[in-house]
């Protein structure tokens, strides 16, 4: 249901005025108010084609424009239908009572016809019967707009200032000048000739220096247009010519442009050719190892330190290479004790080891000697040498069995050995049948004692080295 502006503060003033009424409008129309105020019970019509009744102490209303119907008297009370006319014995007025709606208004309307106050001439009166300020800067370049607002500023210069029209304007300054601008787009004068204006002075023509496409050399005015880089040469036309290194040939001394062709060895002197000549003398002096500065070395570090070629000194702890029982690997000082002849392999203690050769020759079951399996049994059995059986009494009359349950190593075996027969030994070891293994061949032995000899003639040699160096003994 739409409701007309002007029954808001009606409708408000009734609902302050009565208490709340239990009884209900008639079916059709809706309650606007508790209290029917000035509306009287015979009904009204408003501007916006409703009609107005008091019902039992209720102001209610219904929407003719809704119903294609118009406001006007019905029998007894004004109502919706097709009149419009008012009561005809004339004591019931067809409009309704308005009030004047001016709080916090200061212009516009007062929604019964009247007005609510006016806006001065810059200022216009808004939707919220507020008054906007307008702002005017027509013909005006400066200054305020009448609004708190500005207009716009002049130049910032202390000749510059605001005229009350809006205008900026202009005071020529010519204090102390005798020629050139007064700042206003004037002139504080000019000068005589040969004399011109500088700095707001008459004064003889100063010198005007000339470096167009210069690099160097003189401007013309007891200046100069640039300096060239150390070698290089200024042509008379003030560009820089780069020196041309003189080294061809030569291995020392000037290469004519203020650096050198090469340095000689120490001990040798550079000839006016550019050559070195006399011998070189070593510079070793003081010094363990690192370069003798003549192409040599001045020594070398024992095992483990490092040279300070700076310093020429050795730091670090002397190393000992360790062989002793080893035929490969790490030699404990960065070296190496040997490498093993393919297919052996070097093993955790470090000898040379040959490669494990399963044997499943004749096992269904049980373990390879080399970490494997020869196969699984089936439920219900288990592998007694080799064969799947539910019980070593299972074997044929006569079979020389001993009953030998085979077992998968609880843990694995240690690097370089296998689970052979239940226990772990040497993959290098040649296994015999039944379980039991020979020695090493005497090849292998030889081996070993080789190593043990060459570990003590390196610990002798590195022993006699130090000490012909305590004696200063060359190397």
């Amino acid at each position: 249901m739409r409701t007309a502006p002007w029954m808001l503060p009606l409708v408000a003033i009734v609902l302050l005025a009565s208490p709340l009424a239990r009884a209900a409008c008639p079916e059709g129309t809706t309650q606007v108010a508790t209290s029917c105020g000035q509306v009287p019970a015979a009904g009204c019509c408003d501007v916006y084609q409703y009609a107005l009744f008091c019902h039992e102490g209720l102001l209610c209303t219904q929407d003719c424009g809704a119903q294609l119907l118009t406001c006007g008297w019905n029998e007894d009370r004004y109502g919706c239908g097709n009149a419009t006319g008012e009561d005809p014995s004339g004591t019931v007025s067809r409009d309704c009572p308005c009030t004047p709606q001016c709080d916090g208004k200061v212009c516009g309307p007062d929604g019964c016809g009247g007005s609510c106050g006016q806006c001065a001439a810059n200022e216009t009166c808004n939707a919220q019967g507020r008054c906007d300020c307008v702002p005017n800067c027509t013909d005006r370049d400066c200054g305020s707009d009448g609004c708190g607002g500005s207009c716009g500023n002049c130049k910032s210069s202390f000749q510059w200032s605001c005229s009350a029209q809006g205008k900026c304007v202009c005071e020529p300054y010519c204090t102390g000048r005798e020629c050139g601008t007064d700042g206003c787009s004037g002139s504080c004068g000019s000068c005589t000739a040969p004399l011109i204006c500088a700095a707001a002075k008459c004064q003889t023509k100063p010198c005007a220096p000339s470096c167009l496409a210069k690099q160097c050399g003189s401007d013309g005015c007891e200046g100069t247009c640039g300096e060239c880089d150390p070698g290089d040469s200024c042509t008379l036309w003030g560009q820089c010519e780069p020196c041309l290194i003189q080294c061809d040939g030569r291995a020392c001394g000037s290469d004519g442009c203020g650096g050198t062709c090469g340095q000689c060895l120490p001990g040798q002197d550079c000839s006016d050719l550019g050559q070195c000549t006399g011998t070189c003398v070593p510079q070793c002096q003081g010094k363990a190892c690192g370069p003798d500065k003549c192409g040599g070395t001045c020594g070398t570090c024992a095992p483990g330190q490092e040279c300070n070629e700076a310093a020429g000194t050795c730091a670090g702890e002397t190393c000992f290479p360790n062989c002793v029982m080893k035929e490969c690997g790490s030699d404990g000082c960065g070296g190496s004790c040997g490498s093993c002849t393919a297919p052996q392999t070097c093993g955790a203690d470090q000898l040379c080891h040959d490669p494990c050769l399963p044997l499943c020759e004749g096992r269904l079951c049980g373990a390879d000697g080399c970490g494997g399996l020869c196969g699984l049994c089936p439920g219900g059995t288990a592998c007694y040498d080799g064969e799947c059986r539910a019980d070593p009494a299972d074997d044929l009359p006569g079979a020389n069995d001993l009953g030998t349950l085979d077992q998968i190593p609880p843990e694995p075996c240690p690097p370089g050995t296998t689970y052979y027969y239940g226990q772990c030994v040497s993959t290098g070891q040649i296994r015999k049948s039944g379980g039991c293994v020979a020695d090493a061949p005497s090849g292998d032995r030889t081996s070993s004692i080789v190593g043990i000899l060459l570990g003590v003639l390196t610990l002798a040699a590195v022993a006699f080295a130090r000490r012909r160096h305590r004696k200063g003994e060359p190397s």
